[in-house]
């Protein structure tokens, strides 16, 4: 191997990441530090953030706002379309919006969602 250069800096980088714990505690019942603020999680036991929705969801169209609001209160897409004068498909085009924009897989974590966040009618 005479002339050729053995690097190892990106082995022993690996090596020594993988050996680190994923979350450094100071003892066994260590709750740690909330990865998002990092407050100390062993002195505020019920500290939560909420759910992270989507920061356009900060300025939603009026009818995005109306369609969410029937959605999370039970209400099927064309009882929503009848209540603010629209059509069905309008009510399905805007509810698949609101849910991207909101993060939401399913009804059920749609309106999971809106409750966690203190929303009327969830």
């Amino acid at each position: 191997m005479e002339g050729e250069e053995l690097n190892l800096r990106q082995w022993a980088h690996d090596a020594f990441a993988l050996a680190l714990p994923a979350q450094v505690l100071c003892r066994p019942d260590c709750a740690g530090l909330c990865p998002d603020c990092g407050a100390d999680l062993n002195r505020e036991l019920g500290h939560t953030h909420g759910p992270k929705i989507d920061p356009r969801w900060a300025k939603p169209g009026e009818l995005e706002r109306e369609v969410f609001l029937g959605v999370i209160s039970g209400k099927l897409n064309k009882q929503i379309a009848v209540d603010l004068g629209t059509v069905e498909k309008t009510i399905k085009v805007h509810r698949a919006r609101v849910m991207e924009k909101m993060g939401a897989d399913s009804l059920a974590e749609l309106v999971r969602i809106a409750g966690k966040a203190g929303i009327v009618g969830a």
